[in-house]
């Protein structure tokens, strides 16, 4: 199992608004970090709450709403089972 494989941040470049697409028993939680390594949001993983559980194939969207933020690079920073994966995210203003 490669976590790099069953995990997606779309659509990227994004204007802050964005979902994780994800195996649903494997995100438990999410940061995301400006280039700075400032934290920028943190948000908790739960089937009932945050996650789409109606997503095909056992996935599930996890929507994420960063429209406050000013256009830049940043980090989302995902937890399973104690280990961690980022991926990048460009956020752009209409």
């Amino acid at each position: 199992f490669s976590f790099d494989n069953h995990i997606s941040v779309f659509p990227n470049p994004s204007d802050g608004k964005f979902q994780v697409l994800s195996l649903k028993s494997q995100v438990s939680s999410l940061e995301v970090y400006n280039v700075l390594g400032e934290k920028v949001i943190e948000q908790a993983i739960s089937d009932k709450g945050t996650a789409n559980s109606n997503s095909p194939n056992g996935y599930s969207l996890i929507p994420v709403n960063l429209s406050e933020v000013p256009e830049g690079i940043y980090f989302i920073k995902m937890t399973s089972n104690g280990k961690t994966f980022t991926k990048k995210l460009i956020v752009e203003k209409p």
